[in-house]
């Protein structure tokens, strides 16, 4: 992720956002709360539930009020890129008002192609 901060230093940041893995789970979050707050007061259980399953994005970059979810591929985790796949459809899906594109960065030739 350091080579994304190096880029960002060389734009103008008045219409340029730059979120981490941490504030840009929060962001997703607060827009799942926003539209859940009532039946997560009635059900804090299903509040748990809900914010346990949202996927945690490797950042947000927010250009001119557009968003785009960033997911940095290494191929390192576990988790399959179908599942990770599914884990972004199940969290934004929800969100019918939003409009979210991710943007998926992998080094390799062979992972992309298998995107």
């Amino acid at each position: 992720m350091e080579h994304y901060r190096g880029l960002l230093k060389q734009v103008d940041r008045t219409h340029i956002k730059w979120y981490p893995t941490q504030e840009a789970s929060y962001k997703l979050y607060r827009h799942w709360e926003w539209k859940y707050h009532d039946k997560w007061r009635k059900d804090p259980k299903r509040q748990i539930r809900d914010r346990a399953s949202l996927i945690r994005p490797d950042a947000l970059l927010v250009v001119h009020g557009k968003k785009f979810w960033i997911e940095d591929d290494t191929g390192k985790e576990w988790l399959d890129q179908l599942g990770k796949f599914k884990r972004y459809i199940d969290s934004f899906e929800p969100l019918d008002h939003q409009k979210n594109q991710v943007i998926w960065v992998t080094d390799s030739k062979k992972r992309a192609k298998n995107m």
